[in-house]
């Protein structure tokens, strides 16, 4: 029986026992100086994310708002040393979505049909010269 296997099944036991929420649950563990970050992911909103830091005595969160395609937020914690995150779909109460419209200068591309040459690198795996 390999010694490491069995002491990270029974970490994931015990996180799942914790976090009973049938999300992804991950330990981010690096070096000494890095508190230790428990990530709660899944399909879940701010509310239910905010609930499920609030079951584990977290009630002081912080909240940072991400724009990548969708919105979702980051509602994060920090508790004896260890750094705990929910990331939920969609934003807070408090936030809302403003449409807004900006003014870009128009500019016009020409093609002359000539060409430039630059130097670039790429990794080439095998025996793939090309």
């Amino acid at each position: 029986m390999n010694t490491t296997s069995e002491t990270i099944k029974r970490i994931a036991a015990e996180l799942r026992t914790l976090f009973p929420y049938g999300h992804s649950v991950s330990l981010l563990v690096n070096a000494d100086t890095i508190p230790p970050q428990l990530v709660i992911n899944g399909s879940f909103d701010y509310a239910e994310g905010s609930e499920m830091l609030r079951k584990h005595g977290l009630n002081m969160r912080q909240k940072e708002v991400y724009e990548l395609g969708f919105k979702w937020t980051k509602i994060s914690a920090e508790v004896d040393g260890v750094i705990f995150k929910a990331l939920a779909n969609g934003l807070p109460p408090t936030c809302r979505i403003v449409k807004e419209k900006v003014r870009i200068p128009k500019t016009q591309i020409v093609d002359t049909g000539e060409f430039i040459e630059i130097e670039k690198e790429r990794v080439v795996c095998g025996n793939d010269d090309n």
